[in-house]
């Protein structure tokens, strides 16, 4: 740690060196060596200057020379209360963020998957019915069976652009509370509808209802 003569104490702080001697051995009598101060530290330092501070002779120049003075110590010290600051801030941020990024994300989704086609309209086109052409995709496994995830495609086939997902919010009422739900719906691309057409032609479709 950073140490200072009582000289330099003096001239930083604006005082007489008389003025730091006697500070210095009231709050630190440890250090007086054969009636001598020897050096001192950040944090005496800063605690002299606010004992000289505290002394109500704002009437003297001094005095206020004193104030205007900013010891390494009280520069940490001020560091460190922003710093602390700063990071309440982000927590609140990050707080405010993930509140958001549903909401956004559901945005973005439901931009998305506008021009898209749903899945009963795709099975209609290929001549299928709703309910079986569902079965038939997660046979094939495009789509997942059960669970959350329950007729939402495979992340491969997403990431092929043969699908997206439009979100949209459900209310939900319990006993405790009322809030929405982000649920997602299965939308077939343009490409996607031109790919299933190859997996389950049309003309076999035909050719079973025969």
């Amino acid at each position: 740690m950073k140490t200072m003569k009582t000289q330099e104490v003096a001239k930083v702080l604006c005082v007489s060196d008389r003025t730091v001697r006697r500070h210095a051995s009231v709050l630190f009598p440890e250090i007086v060596k054969n009636g001598k101060v020897t050096q001192l530290n950040e944090f005496q330092v800063t605690r002299i200057k606010q004992e000289i501070e505290r002394s109500g002779r704002n009437d003297l120049d001094n005095v206020v020379q004193v104030q205007n003075a900013t010891t390494d110590h009280e520069m940490l010290e001020r560091t460190l209360s922003v710093m602390e600051w700063l990071s309440g801030k982000v927590q609140v941020l990050q707080s405010e963020n993930s509140q958001l990024r549903p909401i956004a994300a559901a945005h973005l989704t439901l931009t998305d998957a506008e021009g898209s086609s749903t899945i009963a309209e795709v099975a209609k086109v290929l001549g299928f019915g709703e309910i079986s052409f569902f079965r038939k995709l997660r046979e094939h496994r495009i789509l997942q069976s059960g669970g959350v995830h329950h007729n939402i495609p495979y992340q491969k086939y997403i990431d092929k652009g043969w699908f997206r997902l439009r979100a949209y919010t459900l209310p939900v009422r319990t006993a405790e509370s009322d809030k929405n739900e982000i649920r997602h719906q299965t939308m077939v691309t343009a490409l996607g509808e031109s790919e299933l057409a190859k997996i389950f032609p049309r003309t076999a479709q035909l050719e079973l209802l025969r």
